[in-house]
């Protein structure tokens, strides 16, 4: 060791230490932005997918909403495995099997088949985000937890950003296709790239305790059973606000987001594709960089619930402008879009509350749980709006946005039922 490692308490080991965490959170991230891309291009390729596929608005919904309905299926195994066998074997498998289900889908040539791919990308995509979650558990401390979840969804978004109005431009000159088959590709890299260098604790990578400062990563007891885990995440009633904050806040966010935005702003006040697309990139982006200032926020003032039940307000009151037609002048249209943008991220403080009222060994399933709610909301809401725009084309696009509406309302309401954690764990420990 050299003076200066003396002086510091630095050595190569901790340094090599810090490469490895963030070379893991870097490769997940990107299989998270992954996820995020598939999740919005629909608003960017939804005439694209209409005109190949002779789609009605109903038709359009279901295709969309089979990425939601495996995602929401997803989230509770897959807390289930991370927690079991660890998230890099997971993560390797979500890689492969969302390259096949773009394959399938970017070679769709009904309706069915289109959404055989749409379910199977949702399968493999729905994998990176409860794993990244788990593994930032594992290789940071527990103090930088609301911090990185901020952080994932800044760089998650990333992938939402790149399907809005960057995507609609590319899908004038590209095939949809060629696009979607250009994601297959890639994720079959990554998951080979996850192969080689993720681990999924410091330990497995051969780092000591004394080197990572980081208390040791909480397992199942050998004595205990996933079945009896879950029963306990379950059935605590603290579970499950989270639950139906992520379905009412998020669930409406993605909804909108990631495909009826467009259609709203096109039909309703006459935009253009490109322009409402450039709507959708602006309130991303205020969703994206919020993010990560909330959960320092969170972090640094151990505190939760206050902040999301500001941002969930925000959120909520940003519809009534919408539904009242009031959005006339563009700048205020655009205002409107950011400020929801910003209380949307309220919703992402639920993983940290439903980790810190859950057993520290169940994280994954605690998470998992609380993901349900935002993926099955989206997946119901999709095809719902469509129906209703089917139904009445007048003015089904405004009866959508009073759903989505009184839906995140629910959301709001159920973020005054969370329990404040003080970004601490506060599940009751065996005496």
């Amino acid at each position: 060791m050299t003076l200066q490692q003396r002086k510091t308490g630095v050595t190569p080991q901790h340094r090599k230490f810090a490469r490895m965490q963030w070379l893991i959170f870097g490769l997940v991230i990107v299989a998270y932005m992954m996820s995020f891309f598939h999740r919005v291009a629909p608003v960017a390729l939804g005439t694209h997918l209409q005109r190949d596929f002779s789609a009605s608005s109903t038709e359009l919904g279901f295709i969309a909403a089979m990425y939601f309905v495996m995602v929401t299926a997803m989230q509770i195994p897959t807390g289930i495995i991370a927690d079991t066998f660890g998230p890099r074997k997971i993560l390797v498998l979500g890689c492969v099997t969302a390259a096949i289900g773009s394959a399938i889908f970017a070679t769709a040539t009904t309706i069915p088949m289109a959404g055989v791919g749409r379910a199977l990308i949702g399968t493999g995509v729905a994998v990176p985000f409860v794993a990244l979650l788990k593994l930032n558990a594992s290789w940071f401390a527990p103090r930088q937890f609301a911090t990185l979840s901020g952080l994932t969804i800044l760089f998650g978004n990333f992938g939402s950003i790149l399907s809005t109005y960057p995507l609609s431009v590319l899908s004038n000159y590209v095939d949809w296709r060629i696009i979607i088959a250009a994601t297959g590709v890639a994720s079959l890299s990554l998951g080979a790239a996850i192969f080689l260098y993720v681990r999924d604790t410091p330990s497995d990578a051969g780092f000591k305790s004394e080197i990572t400062g980081l208390p040791p990563v909480a397992r199942r007891p050998p004595n205990s059973s996933w079945p009896k885990q879950l029963r306990i995440v379950m059935a605590n009633s603290a579970t499950w606000p989270c639950f139906w904050v992520g379905f009412g806040i998020c669930g409406t966010f993605f909804t909108f987001t990631s495909l009826w935005a467009t259609p709203f702003l096109t039909k309703t006040y006459g935009l253009t594709k490109d322009v409402a697309s450039a709507h959708v990139l602006v309130m991303l982006v205020c969703h994206a960089v919020s993010a990560i200032f909330v959960g320092r926020l969170s972090d640094k003032f151990a505190n939760r619930k206050s902040l999301l039940l500001g941002l969930g307000t925000l959120y909520v009151l940003m519809w009534v402008p919408m539904f009242m037609g009031a959005m006339r002048h563009p700048w205020f249209s655009f205002a409107v879009f950011a400020i929801q943008g910003i209380g949307s991220t309220s919703y992402t403080l639920i993983w940290a509350l439903a980790k810190e009222v859950n057993p520290p060994e169940s994280a994954g399933m605690a998470i998992g749980v609380a993901n349900t709610g935002m993926f099955l909301a989206t997946a119901l809401l999709q095809p719902l709006i469509g129906w209703i725009i089917d139904m009445r084309p007048e003015h089904g696009v405004a009866y959508g946005i009073a759903v989505l509406a009184a839906v995140s309302a629910v959301g709001l309401f159920s973020g005054m039922k969370t329990i404040e954690t003080h970004a601490r764990n506060i599940f009751p420990q065996p005496i």
